[in-house]
C-alpha cells in the first residue's frame, strides 16, 4: 500500500490528472491526508518514486509533472479513457 503523506490528492474530471484540493480543477478524493492506496493505483497516477512528495512540496500539481515526463516519453495509449458504463453518465 502506498501513504499520502502530503495533503489531500483529487482526480480532475475526466480522472486523468491528480492535483491538489485548493486547485480549481479538483472533482474526486483520489486519497485523503494519511490515506492509503493500493501500489497498483499509486503507479497508475505516477505517485510512487518520490513525485508527489515533490509536487505537494513545492506547490505544483502532480499532473503538471506528469505531462513533461510523458512529453519526454514516447506516446503511450491513455487506460483511463475508457469508455463509461450503460449506467453512468458525465457530469
Amino acid at each position: 500500500m502506498w501513504t499520502n503523506d502530503g495533503p489531500n490528492l483529487y482526480l480532475t474530471a475526466d480522472q486523468s490528472t491528480v492535483v491538489q484540493e485548493d486547485d480549481p480543477r479538483a472533482r474526486y478524493l483520489l486519497v485523503a491526508q494519511g490515506g492509503q492506496l493500493p501500489i497498483a493505483d499509486a503507479e497508475r497516477y505516477s505517485l510512487t518514486g518520490g513525485a508527489a512528495e515533490k509536487a505537494t512540496k513545492s506547490g505544483d500539481d502532480v499532473g503538471a509533472r506528469e505531462s513533461e515526463a510523458k512529453r519526454k516519453a514516447e506516446p503511450t495509449p491513455n487506460k483511463l479513457k475508457q469508455p463509461l458504463p450503460a449506467n453512468k453518465s458525465k457530469g
